[in-house]
């Protein structure tokens, strides 16, 4: 999917034009929830060898790799387990995540462009819970850009606290700062925590 204004790759649907738009002429608006509508058929379960290439679709359309460096690790997102969700016979997003001595890292959640705001992200969250539950974690953790506003207000919306904030990570790792979301420039790491 391509911005309805630039053509580059789009990550967002405008909520009152209903088309597509990248990141750089995305913008903030005070909407109800009664304006998203619903996910019918919304299920999220464990990703199988047979969903990698729509792991790595969905996940290339966003990052353009599936390597990140995120919490002063490495991570190769297509070899750790994650979960997706689907509408039906649609795939609409996944979270993967590692499994660590003391908690499970949340490496990378996206829900596609038309899913969001529909409880894909919730639910691919819940099942992230269950399986940290499941094998005693008693916390999670995930980081993100500080210009990723939509991400810093769902994790908040759902019980995560700040804990840290790292100052220059990402534009000195990139070796330069970038532009973000709504032209906010993309440099700092914010670290996340829920405790379960």
């Amino acid at each position: 999917m391509q911005c309805n204004i630039c053509g580059a790759s789009a990550s967002f649907v405008c909520g009152r034009s209903g088309r597509p738009v990248c990141a750089k002429h995305a913008r903030i608006e005070v909407v109800s929830r009664l304006s998203f509508g619903t996910s019918d058929n919304l299920s999220a379960r464990e990703a199988a060898a047979g969903d990698r290439n729509s792991v790595k679709k969905i996940i290339e359309s966003f990052n353009g790799s599936t390597k990140l460096f995120l919490l002063d690790k490495e991570y190769d997102t297509l070899g750790l387990p994650g979960f997706i969700a689907s509408t039906g016979k649609q795939d609409a997003g996944v979270l993967i995540y590692s499994l660590e001595p003391e908690r499970m890292v949340l490496v990378k959640m996206e829900v596609l462009p038309g899913h969001q705001g529909l409880g894909v992200g919730k639910a691919l969250l819940e099942a992230a819970m269950e399986k940290s539950g499941a094998a005693g974690i008693k916390s999670i953790a995930t980081a993100v850009s500080n210009d990723d506003l939509s991400a810093i207000y769902f994790y908040q919306k759902n019980g995560f606290q700040i804990y840290e904030v790292k100052p220059g990570i990402i534009a000195d790792r990139d070796g330069m700062m970038k532009a973000g979301f709504a032209g906010i420039p993309c440099r700092d790491e914010i670290r996340l925590r829920l405790s379960l």
